[in-house]
């Protein structure tokens, strides 16, 4: 079994949303910090400002170019440590 790091759809653009915790988090750990109605992001997504996930209506929802979608969480979300927390 290969060993996954990468979600499955990776865009890399430039941005200016604002990490506002540097560290680095598990997805767990993001969990808890978005659980407090944070908004996370993947580093490896790159584009900040269309894709990151936020608890709306007490589900995990992915924001992408054409809206909400309720977030399908890979292997490589799972086991990611790239997770920042962002305003």
């Amino acid at each position: 079994m290969e060993n996954i790091t990468h979600s499955p759809v990776s865009v890399k653009k430039e941005d200016t949303v604002v990490i506002t915790q540097e560290k680095q988090l598990t997805f767990f750990d993001m969990l808890k910090e978005v659980v407090q109605y944070k908004k996370a992001t993947k580093l490896e997504w790159g584009d900040r400002i269309i894709y990151f996930v936020e608890l709306k209506d007490g589900i995990l929802m992915l924001h992408k170019e054409d809206g909400y979608h309720q977030l399908i969480v890979s292997e490589a979300d799972l086991v990611g440590t790239d997770w920042v927390i962002i305003e």
